[in-house]
């Protein structure tokens, strides 16, 4: 559901206030408060400093991985009756039986399942803001900026809830913060796997073959209508597609307040089609929750494998710790086409996509940095090249501006390389890369060949 807000029009005057450089030219001066100074500095320097650091964590990440994933090829065995205690273990069998989880507060049961999500959504309403500004300038060189701010409301669904008070018409879009059935992740306490346990530890690692419960028999749904806590005390029903929902009933102080709150904000009589649609066509309304789950089930013809150490019992499987401290524990719900080969093969792509991922964002920080560097000449300062008016811009600048973002990208690439991992020759030949281009896009032969003074020659 969508709906339009209120429309504010701002004006903004700036006098003309020139003083003459030291070159002859004209400059404006703005007095800017010590302490908004020192904020913008330091936050400035949190946002530069920050995409590197988590580059650094990430090689880190991915060498701890790789090392962890070196040390287990080494040191995994086939799970037998004749192995030692403290060994790495691959353990695979089709006679799998977790541990049964629950969900007291809708009296429901998930048999087989590893792991349940209990997922709840939201009915709230999001506001967003559209600002369009221009200014006008007169001949005295009096700035006049003129800003027009429409807000815009829509209510969906979400996995979290939204703090309505804050908005520019909190009453006429009030979203009730009610929660009393958050969203959790439940693990079996344990689960037999042939002739051996997997700890709880190990299945908390069992991420894959998630899928959503759609069906309920209809003596589970009676015992969730008739004894559950959310049936009861909440109003949940089943609505079918697997969502339980609850439908928000205000009390009849918190009507008057909203009423209240609407005539005091001028949305009282503010009644839109959009209105009209959700009550025809009976959408949520805000305050409304849906709860749905989500199961990672386990069946005897898939089975299971696992990758863990065997406890001191020669019976349970658990977490093992490497060398380095990297706790590692495997469950994959399956067991045709599964080793430890390729449950190894998925740790180390799950890090290879986290650090990729790094890569790009430092791509568009190193491309960000670089537009707002004081020299850059996209913005109309001063360059290596010399100097250039904001408005008269050399079209070969963009070039020179990618290339430095590049060469700033490949030397935090390297740098990150040689702080997070143990491959500091490969970390310092990236870093000799980045800064070595940096340097050649800023010497004066490169300048004067492609920048702006060929242009002048010209």
């Amino acid at each position: 559901m969508f709906r339009q807000g209120r429309t504010y029009t701002s004006v903004k005057y700036k006098k003309a206030q020139q003083q003459h450089g030291s070159d002859g030219s004209n400059t404006s001066s703005e007095q800017v408060h010590p302490v908004w100074a020192f904020t913008m500095t330091v936050l400035k320097l949190t946002a530069i400093a920050s995409v590197p650091l988590l580059l650094v964590y990430l090689e880190h990440s991915r060498a701890d991985t790789q090392a962890a994933v070196a040390e287990g090829l080494l040191k995994v065995v086939p799970i037998s009756p004749t192995t030692p205690a403290g060994s790495l273990v691959f353990a695979q069998s089709h006679l799998i039986k977790p541990d049964l989880i629950t969900d007291p507060s809708f009296a429901l049961e998930f048999n087989g399942a590893v792991r349940v999500k209990r997922n709840a959504e939201y009915c709230q309403w999001q506001e967003f803001s559209n600002k369009e500004s221009h200014t006008e300038r007169d001949d005295d060189g009096n700035e006049r900026t003129i800003t027009t701010t429409t807000y815009y409301y829509n209510k969906g669904w979400y996995p979290y809830r939204i703090n309505s008070l804050f908005f520019d018409q909190p009453a006429a879009h009030h979203n009730p913060q009610r929660d009393p059935f958050p969203s959790v992740t439940t693990t079996a306490a344990k689960a037999d796997l042939g002739d051996y346990v997997v700890s709880k530890n190990v299945l908390e690692h069992a991420n894959d073959g998630w899928s959503t419960r759609k069906r309920y028999s209809g003596s589970e749904l009676d015992q969730m209508s008739q004894e559950s806590l959310a049936s009861g005390d909440f109003g949940f029903r089943y609505i079918g597609d697997g969502y339980f929902y609850s439908e928000y009933e205000a009390s009849h102080t918190a009507t008057f307040l909203r009423a209240a709150g609407m005539a005091l904000e001028g949305s009282l009589l503010d009644y839109q089609i959009a209105d009209v649609v959700n009550n025809l066509f009976g959408q949520c309304k805000a305050g409304d929750i849906r709860v749905s789950y989500q199961a990672i089930v386990t069946t005897s013809e898939q089975g299971a494998s696992v990758i863990g150490e065997l406890g001191p019992d020669l019976k349970t499987i658990g977490i093992y710790q490497t060398v380095r401290g990297y706790k590692m524990g495997l469950f994959e719900n399956r067991v045709d086409g599964v080793s430890p080969k390729t449950m190894f093969g998925k740790l180390l792509t799950e890090a290879f996509w986290w650090l990729l991922g790094g890569y790009a964002v430092v791509c568009v920080w190193a491309g960000v940095v670089m537009y707002y560097y004081p020299w850059n000449p996209l913005r109309g300062g001063s360059s290596a090249a010399g100097s250039s008016s904001g408005d008269e811009r050399n079209p070969l600048d963009v070039y020179f501006w990618t290339g430095e973002a590049v060469a700033l990208a490949v030397t935090t690439v390297g740098v990150a390389k040689i702080l997070g991992t143990d491959d500091t020759v490969t970390g310092g030949l990236i870093a000799a890369v980045g800064v070595g281009l940096l340097a050649v896009l800023n010497t004066s032969v490169v300048r004067s060949q492609f920048g702006e003074e060929k242009e002048k020659r010209d």
